[in-house]
């Protein structure tokens, strides 16, 4: 996994995107990572063309696997450049497709994140419901965000 020099800035620009540390970890610094029923393995991540896969995808709940783009060198979290259903379990080789943005020259960067299907009818919701979540809300364990900064190879 590459992170940006910046890894730090970014980090707490993360905060600002349409993601916010649940209420039930309110005093906690959010950090980014992999958590204990939540996790995406971005080692041994391949690339081609416009599609990444990742080696494994394990998600307690269903979701969506979802790239946020940077731009400026700060991640852009209020729009995405894809996204990919997945029911609740173990996933391997799972493949996303960047979207809504040219392919992407090695060393782009991006987040690879987890969101929920909160309303669980595997149409990814991502619109505003307060100021600073989505409706698909971003998959949190305590004050880790689901997540990694990613380079594409």
């Amino acid at each position: 996994m590459t992170f940006l020099p910046t890894a730090g800035r970014s980090l707490a620009c993360l905060a600002l995107l349409v993601l916010a540390v649940p209420s039930s970890a309110p005093s906690q610094e959010m950090t980014i990572g992999n958590g204990e029923k939540n996790a995406i393995v971005v080692d041994g991540m391949t690339r081609e063309g416009r599609t990444f896969t990742f080696r494994e995808v394990t998600l307690a709940e269903p979701g969506w696997l979802v790239l946020h783009p940077f731009e400026g060198g700060e991640p852009q979290g209020e729009i995405y450049v894809g996204a990919k259903y997945l029911p609740a379990g173990t996933h391997e080789s799972v493949t996303l497709d960047v979207q809504t943005a040219p392919e992407p020259a090695p060393g782009t960067h991006f987040i690879v994140m987890l969101h929920g299907d909160v309303d669980r009818d595997e149409t990814f919701d991502f619109f505003f419901v307060d100021d600073t979540n989505v409706a698909d809300k971003a998959v949190f364990e305590g004050s880790t965000m689901i997540g990694h900064v990613i380079a594409a190879p």
